[in-house]
C-alpha cells in the first residue's frame, strides 16, 4: 500500500545518507596513516632542527662536519639491528673509515680547527640526527603516501614551529625591514627562487630515501657537504692548504667506495618492497 512504499523509500533514504556520511574503510585507513605520518615527523622534525642549530653555535664547522662524517657508522649499526639489513661488508665499512678520516684531516689543517665549546650539544647533535635519519626511513617503510604528501606534511609542520625561532632569535626587530626588502625585485625573486629550491629539495630529498636506506641517504649528505667546501674553494679562491684538498678528495673516495647493504637472507618482503619502489621511481 502507499504507507508501506512511503516508508521503504525514508528507510532507503536514511540508509544512503548514513553511507554518504559515514567514511569508507579506505577513507579511514588513509586518514589514520596521514595522523600518523604528521605525529612521527613532529617528533623527529623540531628536536633535529634544534640539536643542530646548538652544535653549530658550540663548535666550528670544520668540527661539525667531523661529527656529521660519523653519522654513518651509527646509520650503518642501526640498519643492521633495527631495519632488517646485512652488516656493511669490508669495502663498505673501510670507505665509511676513510670518510671520517679524511674529515678529520681537513678540519685539523683548517684555520677553524677542531674546537668543540660545550661536548654535550655535539653529542646530542651526532645521536639525534643517527636516531632521525633511521626513524625517518622506519616511518617512510611503514606508512605509504606520496612524495607530494611527505613534503606538504613536513614543511607544514616546519612553519607552525617558525615563530619560536623567530622570537628567541630576535628576527621580530627586523620584520619590517624584511617586508620592505620584499618590495624591491631583486631581493623578491630571490626569496622566490629559494623557496622553489627548498621545495625542490625536499622533494627529491624524500623521494631519495623511499628508494635508498638510511645509511646511503646519510652517506650521500656528507658527500653533498664535501662537495660544497671543495668547489667553494675552487670557485671562490678561498686559501687552502694542498692537504685540506686532498683530505676532501679522500672523503670523497671513501664515499664512492660504500655499497649500500642488502636485506638479510630470509626477508623477502623486504626485497620485494625494494624492488617494487624502485620500478615505481
Amino acid at each position: 500500500n502507499a504507507n508501506d512504499r512511503i516508508t521503504s523509500q525514508h528507510a532507503i533514504q536514511r540508509a544512503i545518507q548514513e553511507s554518504y556520511n559515514r567514511p569508507t574503510r579506505a577513507t579511514q585507513e588513509s586518514y589514520k596513516s596521514h595522523t600518523r605520518a604528521i605525529q612521527e615527523l613532529y617528533k623527529t622534525g623540531p628536536a633535529h632542527t634544534v640539536k643542530r642549530a646548538s652544535a653549530v653555535q658550540a663548535a666550528s664547522i670544520e668540527t661539525t662536519i667531523v661529527f656529521r662524517t660519523l653519522v654513518p657508522l651509527i646509520t650503518s649499526w642501526a640498519d643492521w639491528a633495527f631495519m632488517d639489513r646485512q652488516a656493511p661488508s669490508r669495502r663498505s665499512l673501510v670507505g665509511l673509515v676513510t670518510i671520517v678520516f679524511g674529515a678529520l684531516l681537513y678540519a685539523a689543517t683548517s684555520p677553524g680547527g677542531i674546537r668543540v665549546d660545550t661536548w654535550l650539544w655535539a653529542v646530542l647533535y651526532l645521536l639525534v640526527l643517527a636516531f632521525e635519519m633511521v626513524y625517518v626511513k622506519h616511518v617512510l617503510n611503514r606508512l605509504p603516501m606520496s612524495t607530494w604528501t611527505r613534503v606538504y606534511y613536513n614543511n607544514a609542520i616546519a612553519l607552525f614551529f617558525s615563530p619560536p625561532f623567530l622570537v628567541f632569535g630576535h628576527e621580530y626587530a627586523r620584520l619590517s625591514q624584511g617586508l620592505h626588502a620584499l618590495t624591491q625585485p631583486r631581493p623578491a625573486a630571490a626569496v622566490t627562487l629559494s623557496c622553489i629550491l627548498g621545495v625542490g629539495i625536499s622533494f627529491t630529498g624524500f623521494g631519495l630515501r623511499n628508494l635508498v636506506t638510511a645509511t646511503t641517504f646519510t652517506v650521500l649528505g656528507v658527500m653533498n657537504k664535501v662537495l660544497t667546501i671543495l668547489f667553494s674553494m675552487l670557485l671562490f679562491a678561498q686559501s687552502a692548504s694542498m692537504v685540506s684538498i686532498v683530505a676532501l678528495l679522500a672523503c670523497i673516495s671513501g664515499g664512492t667506495m660504500y655499497q649500500q647493504a642488502p636485506p638479510r637472507e630470509g626477508h623477502d618482503e623486504e626485497r620485494q618492497a625494494e624492488r617494487e619502489r624502485l620500478v615505481k621511481s
